[in-house]
């Protein structure tokens, strides 16, 4: 008789736990054959869990990845550009700043809004202007590093009040024009006040020179005193060839210590084909000292202030014979030339003449061919002093036998013109055979009501005539019945 095999609950008999493993193992076979034939995969079996591993599952669950660790924070940049201008419109002026300094996107969405705020305007692309003045030199900067930037083909810089720091941010402005290649754009500076110094106008100009813009026009407060011109000797030859080609010099700076090195090289290194030396303060044997060193090839335009003396013009003027435009500026006091010198000048180029009477007059009877010049224009001096002013008129015309052109200016006086500079002489028989001419008056000069036809019949075969604010207050026809030939005269009347 067999008896069955019997054990105790707690018994540890090998053949038991042989069984039990038989028992684990044919129901994990079951249940991994059951998920596969369902398309599952199953996970491999775990030891049971303790309170440690399940503290440890829990850390990880709330644990950030790698992934999320390593990932940039959430951006406004990623946020659409629509609402980033909505968002820029509630931003002050100062925000606005820092935002152009972030990141190219909002230098470009934070530029617009920018240059509103701080009244700044930005010329469209191809402008023929663009006027900058005081305060405006951080929005200039900002608008150079946006993509929308383009120079127009002037810009005309104003500061009623310059500082240092004004002008080195210009100082920048120009360094950074070079990378452009090839530069059309003319520049006219003026400074204004006495809060900068002459070294910052040196690296200024040597800027603009090197930025490769064809004009340059300075203007500002004189210096105090001008006391000499001292012009260096074997000056070098700049590394950068200057492309300036017109030089307008309204101010003595120019010919302070500091930027007298940029004052002579563009002067003895530059292809000048126009040149303009007004209100430069300096004395008679100062500009002679200056002009007989210079020479210049191409020259056809000229302006120099009455300082000069006629000897020193003339000697000048025989090493330029291209010359189609010569100016006197009425500035300065006019001494007259008492040397007698015979030298004969041959220009016969020269078609426009300008300057006060007097002095005209004195270069005009040096001239080889006065017959060229054909345009007169003559600024009336000491007008407050009530003398006739054909007279000296006359003078200069009688000089010019083929003149058609008469300009006949009267410079700012703020108060009315004396009657007494219209009159016609009684004695004075003379007339001028020009076939066009022109009166103009600033805007701050009038004249009394009938003053101005009392000379005009000294013009009989006058065809046009030109009349600018202020002028004459008189009407069209009582100005024709002035003129014997009133029917074919066009008058043109400008405000």
């Amino acid at each position: 008789m067999i008896h069955p095999i019997t054990w105790s609950q707690n018994a540890s008999h090998p053949l038991k736990h042989k069984l039990d493993e038989d028992s684990a193992n044919h129901a994990v076979a079951k249940r991994q054959h059951v998920s596969t034939a369902q398309g599952v995969e199953l996970e491999p079996l775990k030891k049971p869990s303790t309170l440690k591993h399940r503290r440890d599952n829990e850390a990880e669950v709330f644990a950030p990845s790698k992934q999320a660790r390593t990932a940039p924070p959430p951006s406004i940049l990623q946020l659409p550009n629509e609402l980033l201008h909505e968002i820029i419109g509630y931003v002050p002026i100062e925000g606005l700043k820092a935002f152009t300094q972030t990141s190219s996107l909002f230098k470009e969405i934070a530029a617009p809004r920018y240059f509103v705020e701080a009244d700044f305007k930005v010329p469209r692309p191809g402008a023929f202007w663009l006027s900058v003045c005081s305060g405006d030199c951080e929005a200039l900067l900002l608008w150079r590093r946006t993509r929308a930037f383009s120079l127009p083909e002037n810009i005309f810089f104003h500061m009623m009040s310059a500082t240092d720091r004004e002008l080195l941010a210009l100082d920048i402005f120009f360094q950074s024009l070079p990378r452009l290649g090839d530069i059309s754009t003319s520049v006219n500076l003026s400074c204004l006040g006495a809060s900068f110094s002459s070294r910052v106008v040196a690296s200024l100009l040597e800027s603009i020179k090197g930025a490769g813009c064809p004009e340059l026009t300075y203007s500002g407060n004189p210096l105090s005193q001008l006391s000499h011109v001292s012009i260096p000797r074997n000056l070098p030859h700049p590394a950068i060839p200057s492309r300036i080609k017109s030089l307008t010099v309204r101010s003595s700076i120019l010919f302070a210590v500091p930027v007298i090195p940029f004052t002579f090289a563009t002067l003895f290194h530059s292809p000048l084909t126009e040149l303009i030396l007004t209100d430069t303060h300096m004395s008679e044997s100062q500009w002679t000292s200056l002009l007989r060193e210079l020479h210049f090839s191409q020259l056809r335009d000229l302006e120099v202030n009455r300082q000069c003396s006629v000897k020193t013009l003339v000697t000048f003027l025989q090493r330029h014979p291209l010359l189609e435009h010569l100016s006197i500026h009425m500035r300065g006091q006019y001494k007259k030339d008492t040397s007698n010198t015979n030298v004969r000048v041959d220009l016969p180029s020269l078609h426009f003449l300008s300057g006060p009477p007097e002095y005209v007059a004195a270069v005009s009877r040096h001239l080889e061919t006065p017959a060229s010049v054909r345009t007169l224009r003559v600024p009336i001096v000491d007008v407050l002093a009530g003398n006739s002013q054909l007279p000296m008129i006359f003078d200069c015309a009688d000089l010019l036998p083929s003149l058609q052109h008469l300009i006949i200016w009267f410079p700012p006086i703020f108060q009315t013109i004396p009657i007494s500079n219209f009159e016609f002489p009684t004695t004075e028989c003379r007339s001028c055979a020009v076939s066009r001419l022109s009166i103009h008056c600033s805007r701050n000069s009038e004249t009394k009501e009938g003053s101005g036809v009392l000379w005009l019949k000294a013009f009989p075969e006058i065809k046009t005539l030109d009349l600018l604010r202020g002028a004459l207050d008189q009407g069209d026809e009582e100005i024709r019945s002035a003129f014997a030939n009133s029917d074919t005269i066009a008058i043109s009347i400008r405000s």
